[in-house]
């Protein structure tokens, strides 16, 4: 029973859309890998994923601590599962440590100012020019 649930767990490979990622990192800890099936850059690269849309959710929804912890959560797994000597993972992790020590504003936005210009009366060459 333990071979037919191996041979039924295959996942099919990412798409070439994605493009090739670098080897992994060799300082992977052996019981993370124990844990990934058959094709582990199909999993990390999918975890990777997971990381970045939190933080784009986060960002969406103006939670600055979500945010960060999701931006450094990304960074932290690139540099522990990939080659960091590769050039595209280098530039990746700059990148997400270039966004966490960004301050970013996420107040929402006053709508006030917008509603009162609304709520002026038009000029009169706008009037007349209808």
């Amino acid at each position: 029973m333990h071979d037919s649930l191996q041979e039924n767990a295959r996942v099919p490979a990412a798409p070439a859309a994605t493009g090739a990622m670098p080897p992994l990192s060799t300082r992977a800890r052996e019981t993370e890998l124990a844990l990934l099936a058959q094709s582990p850059a199909f999993f990390l690269r999918e975890n990777l994923k997971l990381r970045l849309v939190g933080v784009r959710l986060a960002l969406l929804s103006r939670d600055a601590a979500s945010y960060k912890a999701n931006l450094k959560a990304a960074c932290d797994w690139l540099s522990r599962n990939y080659d960091t000597r590769h050039n595209a993972v280098a530039q990746a992790v700059a990148a997400l440590r270039h966004l966490h020590e960004a301050e970013v504003s996420l107040e929402a936005p006053d709508p006030d100012a917008t509603l009162e210009a609304l709520r002026k009366p038009r000029g009169d060459h706008e009037r007349g020019a209808r």
